[in-house]
């Protein structure tokens, strides 16, 4: 009994403490404007840029090699209570990239930090699906920059 009473109590006080902590806010329209990056695997780098006016942009990179980029344009773009659907046309790029990726998922996004979950469906062409997430600003560079820090604090053999 006391077993139980106990279970109780800390049930209540975790139940307590978490209803405590605000969620992130739901991506909306305007805070999904921006840099978002991912990386799917080891290699392989999404970026989007999503632009308030204009046209926005994804770019998938397999490889600093060319032919293994492709760059695809903004055709629809929908956001409702945090979820997004957002679906990309190859405007150039190799021809075994796919024609049309469309990102399907849910996230969060405020002063200049989020992060979207989605799946990226390629709907048209090479066809898939997979696992995608994006984190809203320039973490590719940061890292880079700290790759370059480290290398230089590596004594060199002379």
């Amino acid at each position: 009994m006391a077993t139980r009473i106990a279970i109780l109590i800390v049930a209540f006080f975790a139940a307590f403490a978490s209803a405590n902590e605000d969620a992130p806010p739901p991506v909306t329209n305007d805070s999904l404007n921006g840099v978002w990056e991912g990386v799917v695997g080891d290699w392989i780098l999404y970026r989007m840029d999503i632009r308030r006016h204009g046209d926005s942009y994804l770019v998938e990179n397999f490889s600093p090699h060319k032919g293994a980029q492709a760059l695809y344009v903004l055709v629809q773009r929908e956001v409702h209570a945090g979820h997004v659907v957002l679906r990309f046309r190859k405007l150039s790029g190799g021809s075994l990239m796919a024609t049309e990726i469309t990102l399907r998922g849910d996230g969060f996004a405020y002063d200049g930090a989020g992060e979207l979950k989605t799946t990226a469906t390629q709907t048209v062409g090479e066809k898939g699906s997979y696992p995608l997430r994006l984190l809203k600003g320039t973490r590719t560079r940061i890292l880079a920059n700290m790759s370059k820090q480290a290398e230089r604090l590596i004594p060199i053999d002379r």
